[in-house]
């Protein structure tokens, strides 16, 4: 098991999320045009985004109870936002409606491989922070972080850690502040690319230990295809990726990842488990697009599995 000394959160947890939310523009494409060309997409469809709320909704898929902290505006991005918010069941304070411009991410998807590119316009959110009192934590027991905005996030973290919660990290990329914070974070999930672009680590079971080495418990570091390692406690697993007879849509699949490691982590279920489990919710989430419909169930994640063991 992997063990926290935490109160038991295995039924009692009350999540809170804080990070950045978008919009993001999804422009499906037959293959990566020429630069300097004109090209028509197949399909295009906008959907909220971003790794602390589809980890959220990818929780609420295991019945878990999420709230979410962010900033976006007023305008129609901003209700793009809170509806999906809303639908997934995820509260979140009206204080999130800020005099700002909503986050959007464009978002360009290879239809023959189900790969992506991101760019992100990213909100200006100086008004979070304020709303993050002891109070306001004091309502929750689980913290999940993806390092934006900083003050806010470092703030969150703290109290979390003062009140014995559990705090979780989902690095993305390297951001301000994030050695820090991989000080305080219990559970620190990471993509290769950020072990390479910030320990200068391309080993995915040494970068785990160098994370690790900061002080998390249990650090996982995916890698697409190639698969996810998990360390805690100095061991060491691998978990190869779920063989998959056509990949459709990778956005979103770190997200979904972080949700269910979260998940197994609450449950207090043993190392092989979780990573079992994360590993699998992130390659069924690979093959439908979207992160919605797509982000697959706790039934469905133990039939895949059970039908693998047969």
């Amino acid at each position: 098991m992997v063990h926290h000394d935490h109160i038991d959160m295995t039924i009692s947890a009350k999540i809170l999320g804080l990070g950045v939310a978008t919009v993001d523009h999804v422009m499906t494409i037959p293959s990566y045009p020429e630069p300097d060309s004109k090209n028509e997409s197949i399909a295009s469809r906008f959907q909220m985004g971003g790794p602390v709320p589809v980890a959220l909704a990818q929780l609420r898929r295991f019945g878990r109870d999420c709230h979410f902290l962010s900033a976006w505006g007023e305008e129609g991005f901003g209700s793009v936002i809170e509806n999906r918010l809303s639908a997934e069941q995820i509260a979140f304070p009206l204080a999130c409606r800020q005099d700002v411009s909503t986050s959007v991410t464009q978002i360009w998807l290879e239809e023959t491989t189900g790969c992506r590119t991101l760019v992100t316009s990213r909100v200006n959110d100086s008004g979070t922070a304020k709303h993050v009192t002891e109070e306001f934590i004091s309502q929750f027991n689980v913290l999940h972080l993806d390092c934006w905005p900083t003050d806010a996030a470092f703030a969150a973290a703290n109290l979390m850690k003062q009140q014995s919660g559990l705090v979780c990290l989902d690095t993305g990329s390297p951001k301000p502040g994030v050695e820090e914070l991989l000080k305080i974070a219990d559970v620190v999930n990471c993509p290769k690319r950020f072990c390479e672009q910030f320990l200068g680590e391309e080993n995915s079971r040494e970068a785990a230990r160098k994370i690790a080495a900061f002080g998390p418990r249990i650090v996982t570091v995916t890698d697409g295809e190639h698969g996810a390692v998990l360390h805690t406690q100095g061991e060491t697993l691998f978990e190869p990726a779920m063989k998959l007879k056509q990949v459709v849509d990778t956005n979103g699949a770190g997200d979904s990842f972080s949700g269910a490691l979260i998940h197994g982590v609450l449950s207090d279920w043993d190392p092989e488990r979780i990573l079992k489990f994360s590993s699998t919710c992130a390659g069924l989430k690979c093959q439908h697009i979207g992160n919605q419909e797509a982000l697959p169930t706790e039934v469905q994640i133990e039939l895949e599995l059970r039908s693998r063991d047969s």
